[in-house]
């Protein structure tokens, strides 16, 4: 579903693993002391937020923050604010059943070594 190897990354492309995952690739290729590493690709993100209806939240702050003067000191309290609401209503969600799964499968095939 959301887990990428790391031998996969670049086939997976940095817009399904992102900026990190490919230099961590490039080290990797490099053969640069890079502890054993896996990324959860984007797609598996996007289902979060979707299936906790996070989008939701998000376009409420973003309302806020529209409505904002910008010039206001005071907006800038609140758009970290909403930064906030927007961040905890991510790490609240809980994670699909399968994803979890296949994240601790994969942190279990990489050993007791530390992780990137």
């Amino acid at each position: 579903m959301g887990v990428v190897q790391s031998s996969q990354a670049f086939e997976a492309g940095e817009e399904r693993v992102g900026g990190k995952a490919i230099g961590l690739a490039r080290l990797t290729n490099a053969q640069a002391p890079v502890p054993p590493w896996f990324v959860v690709a984007t797609e598996a993100f996007h289902h979060h937020l979707k299936s906790n209806n996070i989008g939701d939240v998000i376009q409420k702050s973003l309302d806020v923050v529209k409505a904002l003067d910008i010039k206001d000191p005071i907006s800038l309290r609140t758009i970290g604010e909403q930064a906030e609401i927007i961040q905890a209503a991510i790490k609240d969600a809980p994670l699909d059943g399968a994803l979890l799964d296949e994240i601790t499968g994969s942190v279990k095939t990489l050993g007791d070594s530390e992780l990137a």
